[in-house]
């Protein structure tokens, strides 16, 4: 059994999206292929990301088919209500759910194409001075995310799309299944921080400007992001971490 639920302004690609579990479409580029299959395609010129879902536990098929919604429903509709809070993300086109017995089984999301770079590919190798300025205008982002209630459960440093205008940095979301909704504390909005997987150099500074801008004490900031760092050990060790320590002091010292 499939279901389709289609973005109204994209009713002429029906057939087309229909053929999808086929696999009746082109692949351009394969962006992942490990516990999900992330690829990039076409279809009248127009370019799409196609992402279908491994079939989860038989434990979590019984609670996407009658507890909570599946991964490709969540991605559809967080994307709208993203948008709809003003909030750049690639546009939703539709999803696809299989079910199998009744069951939930496997999914598709499918989204237009963001060609610009990620916040982690930028950071590569970029100078301290633009450095600053990409951490500020991320951090000025990221207290706004905050203050609309939303709560990125995957907020990875590959999932955050980058453009810049004009000597300023805006940013878009991708992959957006896991999301929460509410108010945060500075340890919830810290423990979100930790998942950016930026080398400590770049971390930290991005660290310092969020709490000048929002008031906040740097060393709290410090400590609950690496505290949850260590938590998912994948807390960086020996002279990296020295490294940060004396970076996150002298920042504290200017």
């Amino acid at each position: 059994m499939m279901k389709f639920l289609i973005n109204k302004d994209y009713q002429g690609l029906e057939s087309w999206i229909h053929a999808i579990p086929e696999e009746m479409f082109t692949v351009d580029k394969v962006f992942c292929k490990d516990r999900n299959q992330v690829v990039l395609t076409h279809f009248q010129d127009k370019k799409m990301v196609i992402k279908r879902y491994k079939r989860p536990t038989f434990f979590n098929c019984i609670v996407y088919s009658f507890i909570r919604k599946s991964k490709p429903e969540r991605a559809f509709y967080n994307a709208l209500k993203l948008q709809k809070k003003g909030v750049d993300t690639a546009t939703p086109i539709a999803y696809i759910v299989k079910k199998r017995w009744g069951l939930y089984d496997t999914g598709w999301f499918v989204s237009e194409y963001l060609k610009e770079p990620t916040l982690k590919s930028l950071c590569t190798d970029m100078p301290k001075e633009d450095l600053k300025k990409l951490s500020y205008d991320f951090a000025m982002f990221s207290m706004s995310l905050f203050k609309k209630g939303i709560i990125d459960k995957d907020f990875n440093s590959s999932n955050i799309m980058v453009t810049e205008e004009a000597g300023n940095y805006h940013f878009a979301l991708v992959d957006i299944n896991r999301m929460e909704w509410g108010k945060t504390n500075l340890a919830q909005q810290m423990r979100t921080m930790e998942r950016l997987d930026l080398k400590p150099m770049e971390l930290n500074v991005f660290l310092s400007m969020y709490a000048d801008i929002c008031k906040k004490d740097l060393e709290k900031c410090y400590f609950f992001t690496y505290w949850f760092k260590i938590k998912r050990r994948t807390i960086v060790r020996g002279r990296e971490w020295l490294k940060a320590r004396f970076h996150i002091l002298k920042v504290c010292d200017t």
